[in-house]
């Protein structure tokens, strides 16, 4: 399972590299904010939206908890595809194990992603905090 999900990020990555190419109909905007950024098909209002959370959820951590790591020196990279069709191409393999995954977190040297669909049932904050938990920690609890 470990090696599959390292499999599938490198193909997110270079399928986000090639974006403009594989898919031509869509447009795809970057936000960065000070901490993230939010690559997204869903439009910069979206995109903006997730940046936002996880900015929000970041310094209320580092408020209640001073003591805890909250800046990587890897930068994160936040992927939101509007819909799952952009999921799936994204990510081929997870759709075929799992209907269900609304969310997506890999660590790395120089990059953390985190993918986030928007079109899943029931969609909130709350997956946008849960993935950015998996960052606090593994920074903070190897």
């Amino acid at each position: 399972m470990h090696g599959s999900l390292i499999k599938n990020f490198v193909r997110l990555s270079c399928l986000l590299f090639f974006t403009a190419t594989l898919l031509p109909a869509e447009t795809w905007v970057k936000v960065a904010s000070p901490h993230f950024t939010v690559i997204s098909n869903a439009g910069e209002k979206n995109a903006r939206n997730v940046a936002a959370n996880f900015e929000r959820i970041r310094a209320t951590l580092a408020i209640l908890h001073p003591s805890l790591r909250v800046d990587a020196s890897a930068q994160t990279i936040i992927v939101v595809p509007r819909d799952v069709s952009t999921f799936d191409k994204l990510m081929p393999s997870y759709r075929k194990e799992d209907d269900h995954v609304a969310g997506l977190f890999r660590a790395g040297w120089e990059h953390n992603y985190v993918i986030i669909r928007l079109d899943f049932p029931d969609f909130a904050e709350t997956e946008v905090y849960h993935e950015y938990i998996h960052n606090l920690l593994h920074l903070n609890f190897t």
